[in-house]
């Protein structure tokens, strides 16, 4: 009836690393990759980055910092609207 069921025992918590590897495959998929750059003078927008997505990697990249970040769709969309009205990016 739910092929794509996963196990749990309360008594003993065996399957407790199954459902968090089921929670964390569903969750992937909303999730894009997404690479941002911030120039030297924007560096408060770390804040604003950080608090709406999962930062994989920051580099240094001449004068601008490279962001290699996880989020969804709709929090990339908000985390540029915001970067943008701030002037933090072009």
């Amino acid at each position: 009836r739910y092929p794509d069921r996963v196990f749990l025992c309360a008594a003993d918590g065996s399957g407790v690393g199954d459902v968090l590897s089921r929670v964390q495959e569903l969750l992937s998929r909303r999730w894009v990759l997404r690479e941002l750059d911030v120039p030297a003078w924007a560096a408060q927008a770390a804040g604003d980055i950080h608090a709406g997505a999962q930062v994989l990697s920051r580099e240094a990249v001449g004068d601008k910092t490279r962001y290699r970040l996880r989020l969804t769709p709709e929090n990339w969309a908000r985390l540029q609207k915001k970067l943008i009205a701030t002037k933090r990016i072009a």
